[in-house]
Parts: structure tokens; C-alpha cells; sequence
């Protein structure tokens, strides 16, 4: 894989909004200047192109990571929870199918595909999936998926309790 290790900060904050974000954002294109086959710089531009709400050109940039390698694994969860967020089941089942091989283990994957499958109407499908993130173990993971499993079993959704 051909990586360097920019990284966009863990978190929300003043990290993620106006000057710091353009800072970012400028150092990220410079190094995939100096870079052009490296991918973590234009997965960190991508994650800080979403923060700002540019979701094109944040696709277009994991599109191009996700050419050049189709089984990294964060990049490609992002492309695909793009693709979620804008309807596009079937492109988020299509990048995420390929990451079924390369981490069958990795829950993120199994969710998220779920997720796709759902979307797409197809609820045994989605369950299956649904069953490996619960096999996972990961307590945040199972939660989610519970959820999930609940809303294909027609459970309503209900909005979160805001507190203070």
C-alpha cells in the first residue's frame, strides 16, 4: 500500500473548523504534491473536505484513493459511508464487498455492508451480516447492529434523548 502518515486529528473542535481546517487542508494537498501516489494524504484531505460539508470533492478524492487501492481499509469505510449518506447502496454494497475478503473479521465492514443491504431491501441478506458484527465482540459495534437489526424487524427509530 502506498502510504505516509498524514493524519487529520481524532475529534471535533477548533481543530476542524476555519483557519486550522484550511491549514490542514493545504498541507494535505501539498504533501500528495510531493506524493502523488500516496494515499494518505488525500484520505486525510477527504476527511477534512467532509468536516467542511464538501462531500464532493470529498468522494472524488476517495474515489481516486479507493483506484488505487481498493482494500484500504479506512479509506474505503469512508467512501462507503458517503455513499450511504447519499443513497448510493448499491456503489457503498459494491466498495465494501471487496473489503469483505481482505478483513472478514472487521465489523465496521459487516455494518456498514448491512447498512447497504438494507438500504437496498435486502433484509436476510443484511441479518447475515449483522450476525458477524455481533460475533465480533465489540461492545459499540453490537450496539449498533442490535439497532439495526431492530429497524429491519420494523422496529420505529427514535430520535435521541437531549439532555441539559
Amino acid at each position: 500500500m502506498r502510504r505516509c502518515q498524514s493524519r487529520v486529528p481524532e475529534g471535533g473542535g477548533p481543530a476542524h473548523d476555519g483557519e486550522a481546517a484550511r491549514g490542514a487542508a493545504q498541507a494535505f494537498q501539498e504533501a500528495s504534491r510531493r506524493q502523488p501516489e500516496a494515499i494518505d494524504p488525500k484520505h486525510a484531505l477527504a476527511q477534512v473536505r467532509t468536516l467542511e460539508g464538501q462531500h464532493a470533492e470529498a468522494l472524488a478524492l476517495l474515489e481516486e484513493v479507493h483506484r488505487a487501492e481498493p482494500r484500504a481499509l479506512e479509506p474505503v469505510l469512508d467512501l462507503s459511508r458517503l455513499y450511504l449518506a447519499e443513497e448510493r447502496s448499491t456503489e457503498a454494497e459494491g466498495v465494501l464487498r471487496g473489503l469483505t475478503e481482505a478483513y472478514p473479521e472487521e465489523p465496521r465492514v459487516s455494518l456498514n455492508l448491512a447498512l447497504a443491504l438494507f438500504k437496498q431491501g435486502r433484509k436476510p441478506d443484511a441479518l447475515s451480516f449483522l450476525e458477524r458484527v455481533k460475533a465480533s465482540g465489540d461492545a459499540g459495534m453490537v450496539e449498533q447492529a442490535r439497532k439495526l437489526e431492530a429497524q429491519i424487524h420494523g422496529a420505529p427509530m427514535r430520535p435521541p434523548i437531549i439532555r441539559g
